[in-house]
């Protein structure tokens, strides 16, 4: 698998919620308060779980809230964004 980098997440993220610029988004902001609602938040899983090739779990979905805890769960699904 590619590594999955913050300008990937950056172009998913623009393509779920194309209304917020997400090109400044930095590693550790949260992805709430940059303006991802919890619709988009679902789709952007759905993405995400696409480009994994796995389910990603409610568990790991609910404490997922920063760029760098989605990066981290893609390079290592055994973090569960923690």
């Amino acid at each position: 698998m590619t590594k999955f980098t913050l300008a990937r997440l950056r172009d998913l993220l623009q393509e779920v919620s194309p209304a917020v610029d997400w090109s400044q988004l930095g590693i550790e902001d949260n992805l709430t308060e940059a303006g991802l609602d919890s619709l988009d938040k679902a789709a952007l899983m759905m993405r995400l779980e696409d480009e994994i090739k796995q389910t990603i779990s409610d568990e790991v979905y609910d404490r997922i809230e920063t760029a760098k805890q989605i990066i981290e769960y893609i390079s290592d699904p055994n973090t569960a964004g923690s």
